[in-house]
């Protein structure tokens, strides 16, 4: 297990999702209860609509730091499905449809627990800048392992930064 993760470019199709969208204070915003309550709720929605997510759950950060966090929580669905809103125009915590965009984006593989995390933005950045590329918005990660089943320390989380 190594301290710098895995970085490359990589092309990305437009993923539609069924998430909720969240804005709250910081201090409110500890992942593992925030998961807890929405990812449950989310896949109890996309059942209703007899579908099944096609990947796995994601968290995607609109702004995080400072005072708030603007997030969505959710999971990837191959079509997006016609009888959910979008997350932009339904009360914040209701299961919705939104989508991850595509394009260019930088694509860090971090394997460890999630409390590390925090650490691989900044490394991520920084490989982004030496590639002569700049970050856009929205960065989320997709958490490929399920921590009940996976020993923490090798837990893999892609995080995936779009470029401007």
């Amino acid at each position: 297990m190594s301290d710098v993760p895995q970085m490359e470019l990589r092309e990305l199709e437009p993923q539609p999702v069924v998430c909720v969208h969240l804005v709250l204070p910081m201090a409110e915003a500890d992942m593992r209860s925030l998961f807890a309550r929405y990812l449950p709720l989310v896949a109890a929605r996309i059942g209703e609509l007899g579908l099944s997510p096609i990947g796995a759950s994601f968290s995607r950060f609109h702004q995080w730091g400072g005072d708030v966090a603007d997030m969505e929580i959710g999971f990837p669905v191959a079509d997006p499905p016609s009888a959910l809103e979008p997350v932009a125009t339904i009360e914040h915590g209701e299961p919705g449809l939104s989508e991850l965009p595509g394009g260019t984006a930088a694509v860090a593989l971090h394997r460890g627990p999630y409390k590390d995390l925090p650490t691989v933005y900044p490394k991520l950045q920084a490989w982004i800048r030496s590639q002569g590329r700049t970050e856009g918005s929205g960065p989320w990660e997709v958490y490929i392992d399920d921590p009940g089943t996976v020993d923490h320390k090798t837990l893999r989380t892609e995080v995936v930064w779009p470029l401007s």
